[in-house]
């Protein structure tokens, strides 16, 4: 509150508002450093995970001509941001090149490893893109065999791991050895409208938005967003202090959800789909499917009995097309459109669940009831 009232200085300003100011970014920096566990002139400081993985994809464009490398491999189960910044650098750039790494459609439905990547590889493939955990599935990949692969290999290697922060460790130095590592505040409960991007040499990458050689070392121009700032870096130390407790928190409540939802819907005579493995999903989401039962009606009925969910990523939430996470992975269209996202926190109650999981089975029911008239 402090930076959104009298402390308004401009970090960039030399006089003692400034100097407060910037003294505030430093160690929200420091606190956002520690989070990745790297040194904070590896820290640039964005509007959140879209404009991070931008940033790396729109900006390495120099260092991968340079390199000779100019073909790019991202998950075909990526968030839209990474997927379409790929797709503009090969739209736009002669001599680039778009793959798609394909996930499991078996076993590990949506998951993406080593043999994944290994199928899409090129002889001049300079960068790589998987992401720690879905956003739509919580799917969890495996970057970090992925990571020690290209760095063995002299791959660029980045992972957006907006869905993984607070709950995995992001140990960029010991665990995930890549080169770019996006984050953003929202998923921690910071400040929306922020986020952060972690870059092993920054000389690798030129800005998007330029307009100040001072700010953020040059990557990004524009005056400071301190409040933001000072508020994630506040999310990323409390996160990383209970880290351990709200995981094993948020598991046993993600189990409980789903063993809920499943006995509900089983008692209701409906058909009811997860998503991905039980066993590799993060516990802070859970698609789900009822076939023949379209999603977005589902969300509509959910919304008036104030159960708050979505049918994919907030996104791409007024599309009506079918999920390209859930069509990537095998699923088949149709069952794509009936399938719902639910998202849990540590601040999510035992009894909000139970209450939930009742709900989303009685509008399934009524929905099915009112289609076989």
């Amino acid at each position: 509150m402090p930076y959104m009232t009298f402390e308004f200085g401009n970090p960039g300003s030399r006089h003692a508002y400034g100097k407060t100011a910037k003294e505030a970014v430093d160690r929200a920096r420091q606190q956002v450093a520690d989070f990745f566990h790297c040194r904070p002139d590896q820290v640039v400081f964005t509007s959140g995970g879209s404009e991070g993985n931008n940033l790396v994809i729109k900006g390495l464009k120099q260092e991968l001509i340079h390199r000779g490398e100019t073909t790019i491999l991202v998950s075909a189960v990526e968030h839209d941001s990474v997927l379409n910044a790929a797709k503009d650098m090969c739209l736009f750039n002669a001599g680039f090149d778009c793959r798609l790494i394909q996930p499991r459609t078996t076993g590990n439905p949506g998951m993406i490893g080593m043999p994944e990547v290994y199928d899409a590889l090129t002889s001049d493939t300079g960068l790589v893109s998987v992401m720690a955990v879905n956003n739509e599935t919580g799917v969890v990949n495996d970057t970090i065999n992925i990571g020690h692969y290209c760095k063995d290999n002299g791959i660029l290697f980045h992972i957006d791991a907006v869905q993984a922060a607070g709950v995995e460790e992001l140990d960029t130095e010991k665990v995930f050895p890549c080169d770019f590592m996006t984050i953003s505040s929202h998923k921690i409960h910071g400040p929306k409208g922020m986020g952060a991007l972690f870059i092993r040499d920054t000389s690798l990458l030129n800005p998007l938005i330029s307009g100040g050689s001072a700010q953020e070392f040059g990557l990004r121009g524009g005056t400071e967003n301190v409040a933001g700032i000072v508020g994630f870096g506040e999310a990323c130390e409390l996160s990383q202090k209970e880290r351990q407790r709200h995981f094993l928190q948020m598991e046993a409540e993600h189990k409980f959800l789903r063993e809920s939802l499943t006995a509900h819907a089983k008692a209701a005579g409906l058909e009811m789909v997860v998503h991905g493995n039980p066993n590799n999903i993060s516990p802070k989401t859970l698609n789900i499917a009822f076939p023949g039962i379209d999603a977005e009606t589902m969300l509509i009925m959910l919304n008036m009995r104030n159960v708050c969910c979505s049918a994919g990523s907030a996104c791409t939430a007024h599309e009506n097309a079918p999920s390209h996470v859930l069509t990537a992975m095998g699923v088949d269209p149709e069952e794509a459109r009936c399938s719902i996202r639910l998202s849990i926190s540590h601040t999510t109650r035992h009894e909000e669940l139970e209450e939930a999981a009742m709900t989303i089975v009685e509008c399934a029911s009524a929905i099915k009831a009112m289609q076989n008239g």
